[in-house]
């Protein structure tokens, strides 16, 4: 049961993150370039944006060692892998919204809320 009262409430549904839809920004994916450090090494880098309308949400990217080089940190080197982290981060205000109907204590999903979640999940997973 939700005790909280009506100004909670009010305040509770309003984002603090940047409402949707988010998608994935046409102008600003880049195509993959190679980056060549100092000493040589290279590595193929490429940069996509998700934004809502103009503004940009984040910046997704794809490191691929072309040479031994050591990129710091683990990075997402596989295109698939990249295509579907840029693919979930656009739709997290839309998941976001159905896991808040899912949990509503004054609301009862029905089966169609459920098929959709499920949708949402196999489009997000591995087959």
């Amino acid at each position: 049961m939700n005790n909280a009262t009506e100004p909670e409430k009010n305040q509770e549904s309003k984002p603090k993150h940047t409402p949707g839809p988010w998608q994935p920004h046409p102008k600003y994916k880049s195509e993959p370039m190679i980056v060549t450090r100092d000493d040589g090494k290279r590595w193929i880098s490429r940069q996509m944006y998700v934004s809502q309308g103009e503004k940009i949400v984040c910046e997704v990217t794809l490191c691929k060692a072309i040479d031994d080089v050591d990129l710091g940190y683990p990075r997402v080197s596989d295109d698939a892998e990249f295509e579907a982290n840029v693919a979930l981060i656009s739709d997290a205000p839309d998941l976001l919204a159905m896991l808040a109907k899912l949990v509503d204590d004054e609301y009862c999903p029905t089966i169609n809320h459920m098929r959709e979640a499920r949708e949402m999940v196999a489009k997000h997973s591995q087959k």
